[in-house]
């Protein structure tokens, strides 16, 4: 029973924390890591359009396609996240809220994908933007628990009656 309640603070303050994520990938040419006109604008909107306050982090990752050498790849990959990075920064997205920038390298295929390789190959060959957002503040209505509350509590009172039950029964 007492390791139930050593446990509570975090099932509780747990679950009113949860962070959301939004993805944006761009894609790639074959062995290029430039961007055109339009990816550049794609990819900053995508930014500028969200509620920058709500942005606690961005995380820029690199692939590439399974063909090529892994340390050729590596590289790639690196440069075409460095590439966004560098157009956000231009664009006037601030460089501390950029935590991480990493090239991952090349996305490997299932054996038994034959049917639309090079698509599939060209979905590989991208930078994904993941924004880390901030969750938005709880609405209170007066007179209503908030349903996150609600199933809180419901889920706290049931570890709380398992316990006392337990307890009651061990005596």
């Amino acid at each position: 029973m007492l390791k139930i309640f050593r446990l509570l603070p975090f099932l509780i303050f747990g679950s009113l924390y949860a962070q959301e994520e939004v993805v944006q990938s761009v894609y790639f040419q074959s062995s290029k890591y430039t961007l055109d006109e339009k990816q550049a604008k794609e990819v900053v909107d995508f930014i500028k359009k969200t509620d920058s306050s709500r942005i606690e982090s961005i995380q820029i990752f690199g692939y590439t396609d399974d063909l090529g050498k892994e340390s050729y790849n590596r590289k790639l990959s690196t440069n075409r996240a460095n590439t966004i990075r560098d157009k956000l920064i231009e664009q006037g997205i601030k460089n501390k809220i950029i935590v991480t920038i990493e090239g991952k390298g090349r996305i490997l295929i299932d054996d038994d994908v034959v049917d639309n390789l090079p698509e599939v190959r060209s979905k590989n060959r991208r930078v994904d933007v993941v924004l880390n957002l901030k969750p938005l503040p709880a609405i209170e209505i007066p007179g209503f628990l908030p349903q996150s509350k609600r199933s809180m509590s419901s889920g706290i009172i049931f570890i709380l009656k398992t316990c006392c039950l337990n307890a009651a029964a061990a005596s």
